[in-house]
Order: C-alpha cells, then structure tokens, then sequence
C-alpha cells in the first residue's frame, strides 16, 4: 500500500477485483499469482517493451514497405536495429 501510495480500502478492493477475475489468489493469507496472472503480467511486460522501442518499430515498418530491398536485406536491416532486444523474436 505505501509502494502505490493507495489506501487500505483501495487496497483490498483492487485485490479483491484481481481475485474475482483470476489473476490472483490467496494462500496462507498471501496474495499469489494464478497462471492466468501470470500470462497476462508476461503480456503486459511484452506490450510495455514494445512501446518503449516505438521509433525502432516504426522504422521497421517503413522498411517493410518498401519495395526497394529484398527480404534478406530487410531482414539483416531489422536485426540491426533490434539487435540485442527481445523484440526480435516477436517480429517476423
């Protein structure tokens, strides 16, 4: 609650709401993630990486686009602008 900065109330509301869905659950009086919340937070951080390298995606876009080059030289292009990211897995 003081990592957020959220009231007991908010607290358990949002817990509470987590649970009904099933991302979390409870044992021995500790708020664990289900395999379902797992997924989704695995997602989420996926989404977020993606965002945080928008410029390089939207170059790879444009180079997509073009005409201009063949698939090999695209691709090496685009492992030059990923390279080292976990994104290059994703795009293909």
């Amino acid at each position: 609650m003081r990592i957020l900065k959220i009231t007991p109330k908010q607290y358990y509301s949002r817990s509470s709401r987590l649970s009904n869905i099933g991302l979390v659950s409870r044992r021995n009086g500790e708020i664990i993630l289900t395999s379902l919340g797992r997924l989704v937070y695995k997602a989420q951080s996926k989404i977020a990486t993606a965002f945080s390298h928008i410029s390089e995606l939207t170059m790879i876009d444009a180079i997509k686009s073009y005409s201009g080059t063949s698939e090999v030289e695209q691709k090496r292009i685009i492992d030059k602008l990923l390279d080292g990211s976990e994104l290059g897995n994703l795009v293909a």
